[in-house]
This record gives C-alpha cells, structure tokens and sequence, in this order.
C-alpha cells in the first residue's frame, strides 16, 4: 500500500476519534461528594485532566482538580495529559461511544 493512501487511512481513523462522543458517570467514595456525577457528551480525546475539570464543575462541592483521582476498573488513571481513548483503552470506549 502507498504511503499516500496510509496517510489517507490515518487521517479518517484520526477523524472518525474526534466526531466519537461518551457520556461518563463519574461515581465518588467521598462524603464531599455523595452522588454520581453525568458528564455526556464528551469527546473521546478529552485528557483525564480535562475530565477532572468538568467534574470539579459538575460537581456540587467542585473539588479541586489536583486532590482528584480518577480509577477505571480497578486502574489509577493517572495521566492527566492521556486521553480518553488512551486511558481506558480504544476497546473499552468503541463499546460506549456513539
């Protein structure tokens, strides 16, 4: 195959990653934060820091971002600079995308 046409191929997975959307339930273990928190409509290249941004506004106490953690699965998401996609794994998110 051409380089062209990879690049080709590469430029539409890229796009295809940018249009996917999640609708996140963030839960909390804290008494600060007693409920869940929905964040829709989040685009699949959103960082972990980004997310905890959003949280910390969704959020009725706004916790501070920086004493925020956020776990998938049992894994410390610990990267802020990851992406969604990367984060919790391309796998994980195509089964919740739309």
């Amino acid at each position: 195959m051409s380089s062209a046409a990879n690049d080709s191929d590469s430029g539409q997975i890229r796009e295809d990653t940018q249009k996917r959307r999640i609708n996140l339930r963030i839960l909390s273990p804290g008494p600060l934060v007693p409920e869940s928190v929905n964040i829709e409509n989040v685009p699949v290249t959103a960082t972990i820091g980004e997310v905890k941004s959003r949280y910390s506004i969704a959020s009725p106490s706004h916790p501070p971002t920086n004493g925020l953690r956020m776990i998938f699965a049992g894994r410390v998401l610990a990267d802020d600079n990851a992406s969604i996609a990367v984060a919790l794994g391309d796998n994980v998110v195509s089964q919740f995308t739309r």
